[in-house]
């Protein structure tokens, strides 16, 4: 990370998922053979009701680069993606480059539904259970945000052991 960035905004991109967070590294593999392995690891898990649990691979080459993207979704409306480019160099090497970012269907909507909410709670109940109701939504907020993380550094973790020579 460049030095001109504050300790803010390092905090802010080290931990924030909705921010893409950039990553970049070197592997000894062709970038032919990365996508390969990239590849090979696209998973389908089978339930009663659905297919869940899946990691979706995509492949495709564009001038002499070729693109990645890796799409997991834990949950119905919860989804982890990492995608970027594979680009040769010319000692044989490969540059991964790429972002990891979270897309959450549902979670813009209860962030509107529930901000109305939040604001006109004070006035129809007494302090003890509002602020004990506060609390709980910042627990809610907290797991959530927790969980959102965690699955972006599982995609980036994958990448880099499956790319890893």
């Amino acid at each position: 990370m460049p030095e001109s960035i504050s300790r803010v905004q390092k905090l802010i991109l080290r931990w924030s998922p909705l921010v893409g967070r950039p990553f970049e590294f070197i592997t000894s593999l062709s970038p032919e053979e990365c996508a390969r392995r990239l590849k090979w690891k696209e998973v389908r898990q089978h339930s009663w009701l659905r297919i869940h649990h899946t990691l979706k691979v995509g492949i495709w080459q564009q001038d002499d680069k070729i693109h990645y993207r890796l799409h997991r979704s834990p949950t119905p409306n919860l989804t982890a993606e990492v995608s970027g480019l594979l680009e040769r160099l010319p000692d044989g090497t490969t540059r991964v480059t790429g972002s990891a970012q979270i897309r959450s269907t549902h979670g813009w909507l209860m962030i509107i539904l529930f901000v109305p909410v939040l604001f006109y709670i004070p006035f129809v109940l007494p302090l003890a259970k509002t602020l004990l109701l506060y609390g709980f939504f910042a627990t809610l907020l907290a797991l959530v945000s927790a969980a959102w993380i965690y699955e972006c550094n599982r995609l980036t973790r994958l990448l880099r052991e499956t790319l890893q020579a």
